[in-house]
């Protein structure tokens, strides 16, 4: 009898599957959620620094009255990509960075703050509108799928800042690679329904949602829990790491905020997507290994012990094959770095 290869199969496998997936850049946290990795059928992702390159660039700005300073001050305020890009078009200009007061940053919207006894906002559209903001009308050029960041002071639109950013390469043989592997691929983003929409015609993804909030993305991740579905999450923001927390399993960018990896079960070192390729195709081959080799060592000692009791096996035979059979299991096990023997 060969216990040893029971006990062998699984972690064995599992320890293969950590050291490959390490330099590859992928890293597992938990070597339980290689299985819950393989297993999972549905995969959202996050878009601004996921899908697109985090560093966005300004394609237009309108300003209709307001201090430049001031809106640098603004956009330094919040570390969100969008804000990231503003602050550094008007860097360039050199700006100087006023001292705030009662800075409040609400996740997926924009920041508020005071200046001399004028009331500061800086954000989305949506965030605008929820604030009775007038004069959004005043600005000339169409949003053109573009990211859209706006400042009002004292309840009046005063400036807007068109941002693009590239999709990332690898990103579209990403959803690819998922489709092929039998993913339903979606997007959920807390951006406007233009650039969302520009984004997933690129990428071939049908389904996307956008100007969604943290708590909407978490909400959206249970729902399809509680359809059966089994969730992984790709997302790189704070505005992601409720979402992250719930998904069965969590991947998080390699540039991606601290709450982010925090909460993420998966963390990839690079921020190219195709990392997460590597990740998925190693979940699935570990799986694989692990089921082989638990195949292989239940039909080892189901054949071998009644063999050996029928006085068919010699003990030296049978102390042979018992070493033999955990041989076996961790030879096979090696096999799972072996899937990226050609691959850089």
């Amino acid at each position: 009898a060969c216990p040893c290869a029971l006990g062998l199969a699984t972690p064995v496998a599992a320890l293969t599957a950590l050291g490959a997936g390490a330099k590859r850049g992928v890293i597992f946290k938990r070597s339980k959620i290689i299985e819950t990795l393989a297993s999972c059928d549905t995969a959202i992702f996050d878009k601004t620094g996921t899908l697109t390159k985090r560093d966005l660039e300004v394609k237009s700005f309108e300003n209709l009255g307001a201090p430049q300073n001031l809106i640098y001050s603004l956009a330094l305020a919040s570390k969100h990509p969008v804000s990231a890009g503003v602050a550094k078009f008007l860097e360039n200009k050199n700006c100087e960075n006023f001292e705030l007061k009662e800075v409040k940053e609400i996740a997926a919207k924009g920041v508020s703050a005071s200046f001399e006894g004028s009331a500061l906002l800086a954000g989305s559209a949506k965030f605008m509108r929820e604030n009775g903001v007038i004069g959004l009308e005043n600005f000339s050029r169409a949003n053109e799928g573009l990211s859209e960041y706006l400042v009002a002071i004292n309840g009046k639109a005063a400036a807007r800042a068109l941002l693009g950013g590239e999709i990332k390469e690898g990103a579209k043989e990403c959803v690819d690679f998922l489709k092929r592997s039998g993913f339903s691929v979606l997007i959920l983003s807390g951006d406007k329904k233009e650039a969302v929409r520009a984004t997933a015609s690129t990428l071939g993804v049908d389904e996307f949602y956008y100007e969604q909030l943290p708590e909407d993305k978490a909400d959206f991740v249970r729902n399809l829990q509680k359809k059966g579905r089994r969730v992984l999450m790709v997302g790189d923001g704070i505005n992601d790491a409720l979402a992250l927390s719930y998904a069965d399993a969590a991947v998080c960018m390699g540039e991606g905020a601290d709450i982010s990896l925090a909460k993420s079960d998966v963390a990839l070192l690079s921020s190219d997507p195709r990392s997460l390729i590597s990740a998925v195709v190693l979940a699935r081959r570990t799986v694989r290994a692990i089921r082989q080799n638990l195949f292989f060592a239940l039909g080892y000692n189901a054949l071998a012990i009644p063999l050996a009791a029928l006085g068919y096996i010699i003990p030296l035979i049978a102390a042979a094959s018992m070493s033999l059979s955990s041989v076996a299991v961790v030879l096979n096990s090696l096999r799972i770095g072996a899937v990226f023997k050609d691959k850089k």
